[in-house]
């Protein structure tokens, strides 16, 4: 239905008595402005751009919303092909979603289903993403890593055809090149992860994104944002989710693909994480669609995480928030550290307690003792003042007076000219 066009057509005259009903009441225009404008700009558009979509459209409704029967038509189109795909309105959309969290599913996993091989360095690199105390810098290095191996094996679903090629030696090797034109779609945000990896490993890859988020009222997945590259139907889509919990986002992004004309066999949705109710529940809604992951665990979460799982994926990789623990052990070690921290911390007020009124004493004696010497001092050069002022005029300081008296007699003479000088320039 996404590619449904339906053409509301109305009576031109009902057109021109709106436009000039609403002109005159709510904007203040004359009637013949609106009919020279009508006439001259506003009627040949139609004509030109939007009369001839009435050739491509597969519903048309004559007189628009006041046609009820053309309307319920096309609401009862929309309700068979939901039917048709499973979906069922009389259910409450809640309790379907609960019930896959305790719902028991064949043991044995789905044909479709294939797990990259665990070898010692998958198992390595699972180690370092599930740890809750890796540093996210590392956490985003060791999924790349796992990402890169996941698309490297999902190259082996691929068509190849025979090629022979001629090595440098001059000799003849039989080979295989890839026949498939590859695009990756990531369910955003977790699924724009592996674009990076995905241009590693595909040269010149064509990109698509599909944002689909779940409307926290109904429960139910809706799609906010679309964005395919053209003649999409001729590609082979590897669809991008870093985690797959219930696979209602997924099983949107793959109905939505399927709408766009793109073959179901054409689409590999690739995880690095799946559980097992995610995976039965694809396997059966697209039985021919190639689900290919790293991990299978084998629960989820009352809040529809994969358990044990490696937490939110998106948050830790972005940072954009702390990273979600759902074991009881992780809050009684929370608790312990957080008692040793306050202690600690504690401690080491303590400490500063102490070395602060420590400071504080040897600082006042050390003001006290600058106060008595500064006295002290101060008591010295006054005696010594005083006692420079009594050799002044004690008899003993002949030598200093007679040098003041010398001086003074060596200077009257001169003292003498000046002042018979000054009177003769006078008279």
């Amino acid at each position: 239905m996404s590619a449904c066009q339906v053409f509301v057509d109305t009576d031109p005259d009902t057109r021109l008595a709106r436009r000039l009903k609403r002109d005159t009441e709510e904007r203040g225009r004359k009637v013949e402005g609106i009919l020279e404008q009508y006439l001259r700009f506003v009627k040949p558009a139609f004509d030109t751009f939007i009369a001839p979509g009435m050739k491509c459209a597969d519903i048309i409704v004559p007189r628009g919303g006041e046609n009820e029967v053309a309307i319920d038509l096309i609401v009862k189109q929309v309700k068979t092909q939901l039917a048709e795909r499973g979906y069922d309105a009389s259910k409450n959309p809640n309790l379907q979603r609960a019930d896959m969290v305790h719902r028991s599913f064949p043991h044995q996993l789905p044909s479709s289903l294939h797990i990259v091989p665990q070898t010692p360095q998958v198992r390595g690199l699972h180690t370092f993403i599930r740890n809750r105390k890796t540093p996210r810098d590392e956490f985003i290095f060791y999924s790349e890593r796992l990402m890169r191996i996941l698309i490297e094996n999902a190259m082996n679903f691929m068509p190849f055809k025979d090629v022979s090629v001629e090595t440098p030696s001059g000799k003849t090797f039989s080979g295989k090149r890839c026949t498939a034109v590859i695009c990756g779609v990531a369910i955003m945000r977790a699924g724009e992860t592996m674009e990076n990896s995905l241009r590693a490993v595909v040269k010149d890859c064509k990109m698509g994104k599909i944002l689909i988020q779940t409307n926290e009222r109904t429960m139910e997945p809706e799609l906010y944002y679309l964005r395919l590259p053209k003649n999409v139907q001729q590609y082979k889509i590897l669809l991008m989710d870093a985690t797959v919990a219930t696979g209602a986002a997924a099983m949107m992004a793959i109905r939505i693909l399927l709408d766009h004309d793109v073959l179901e066999e054409n689409i590999i949705l690739i995880s690095l994480l799946m559980a097992e109710t995610g995976v039965h529940s694809l396997a059966y809604a697209f039985p021919k669609v190639t689900l290919l992951t790293t991990a299978v665990d084998a629960h989820i979460s009352e809040s529809y995480y994969v358990i044990p799982g490696m937490g939110n994926f998106g948050d830790r990789y972005f940072g954009t928030e702390a990273v979600a623990f759902f074991d009881d052990n992780s809050d009684t070690e929370d608790a312990a550290t957080s008692q040793n921290t306050d202690e600690c911390n504690n401690s080491n007020n303590d400490d500063r307690e102490t070395a602060y009124a420590n400071n504080l004493q040897s600082t006042d004696a050390d003001r006290n003792q600058n106060r008595s010497d500064e006295g002290d001092s101060g008591e010295r050069d006054d005696l010594e003042i005083s006692q420079k002022t009594l050799d002044l005029d004690s008899p003993q300081s002949s030598g200093y007076g007679s040098n003041i008296q010398e001086n003074i007699a060596e200077d009257s003479p001169d003292s003498v000219d000046t002042e018979h000088s000054y009177q003769s320039s006078c008279q």
